[in-house]
């Protein structure tokens, strides 16, 4: 659960810092249109949620979570770098399409994988640690890219600097996330049919 929470902590500093200077990066520097900017968060957000869907429905097949967040995680990445290096609307818009996606990727299984890992006692204390530590990375991003903008404004060094935390999540969630056999199994067919849910359970 340490793991996962650090994990998300760090995705959502890196997130933060490059999301607090994006419209900046894109419409100074670019020199795109603020028409451009609201199409791209649009489609982009859109896309996001679409991915939760499919998010869930991996997770479910493969009985695993790690690799759902370790494929988040790592798409989250590499958007960084074609942002970051963008000279035109085209990998701009490549970019946020593969950070909302990554993010979708990952809501599903990173939730389900805390329920799962934390014992019956503490399952709510889980789940209100991963979420408090991703609230403090974005809290942390916000307030770190403010103070480096005071003493520096060329936008793409904030942003290769803000590409730090989403590498080193990579990290931590493929070294401290651990997941056990008993997750990895196929269900039964009994236990599938015990799992099924009925409308006289509502």
């Amino acid at each position: 659960v340490w793991g996962v929470s650090i994990g998300c902590m760090l995705i959502a500093i890196s997130t933060t810092m490059t999301f607090s200077i994006s419209p900046f990066f894109v419409t100074e520097v670019l020199g795109l249109s603020m028409l451009s900017l609201g199409f791209m968060e649009g489609a982009s957000e859109a896309l996001a949620q679409f991915s939760k869907l499919l998010s869930g429905f991996s997770g479910d097949f493969f009985h695993r979570k790690k690799p759902p967040l370790i494929v988040g995680a790592v798409l989250a990445t590499i958007s960084k770098p074609i942002f970051i290096l963008a000279g035109s609307a085209g990998p701009v818009m490549l970019s946020k399409i593969i950070e909302r996606i990554s993010n979708g990727i990952m809501a599903t299984p990173r939730d389900a994988y805390v329920a799962e890992a934390a014992s019956a006692d503490n399952r709510g204390a889980s789940l209100g640690l991963m979420m408090t530590l991703k609230t403090l990375g974005c809290t942390i991003g916000s307030l770190l890219i403010g103070l480096l903008m005071i003493f520096m404004d060329d936008y793409r060094t904030l942003l290769w600097l803000g590409f730090i935390p989403c590498l080193l999540s990579i990290f931590v969630l493929y070294k401290y996330m651990t997941e056990n056999e008993s997750a990895r199994e196929p269900r039964t067919q009994k236990e599938k049919t015990e799992a099924k849910i009925s409308f006289k359970d509502f």
